[in-house]
């Protein structure tokens, strides 16, 4: 009994923060960042149109700076996001630790049920309880996901609104 009532305190210890906040702010960004692309490409697709037709005349600087920022880019929120995947696996072992201990624990007390109205009982709250614990574990694992991608597109973002601008100041002289 004591087991199970400290199983319980543990879970409920861990909260599910509110995503939805997040995941507006996260929309709003990504949406200033995809009006930046789209900006950067309509100034980009001519310099690589003249690469194609002439490639002496070609801006060589701009063609090896598109590359390059690609794979770095990419390589940085590959470290990012693989950096947020051990906080999920800790979460979801920690939850499915916490479900078997307790599954376990529901058979000990079902076992020494003196009746079938105690073991009704008994299994109810059960439910009730792991219920409630998955819907926190998703509640969780949803934010720690959240977080990891909001960590993983930072550098992207970061670059186009940079190209951005610096775009914009070279075609305005």
């Amino acid at each position: 009994m004591k087991q199970r009532r400290r199983a319980d305190r543990r879970s409920s210890s861990r909260s599910a923060e509110p995503a939805l906040p997040a995941m507006i702010a996260t929309a709003a960004r990504l949406g200033a960042a995809s009006l930046a692309a789209a900006a950067t490409i309509g100034h980009r697709l001519p310099v690589i149109q003249q690469a194609f037709v002439d490639p002496g005349a070609a801006d060589h600087a701009e063609l090896w700076r598109m590359s390059y920022e690609k794979l770095d880019v990419a390589g940085e929120s590959a470290r990012l996001l693989m950096r947020s995947w051990l906080p999920m696996q800790r979460e979801l072992f920690a939850a499915t630790m916490e479900q078997s201990w307790s599954a376990f624990a529901l058979a000990r007390e079902l076992a020494t049920a003196r009746n079938p109205g105690d073991a009704s009982g008994i299994l109810q709250r059960w439910l009730r309880i792991s219920g409630g614990r998955a819907i926190r574990t998703t509640g969780v694992l949803a934010g720690l996901a959240l977080g990891g991608y909001e960590r993983a597109s930072r550098p992207l973002e970061r670059r186009v609104l940079g190209n951005a601008r610096r775009l914009r100041a070279k075609s305005k002289s």
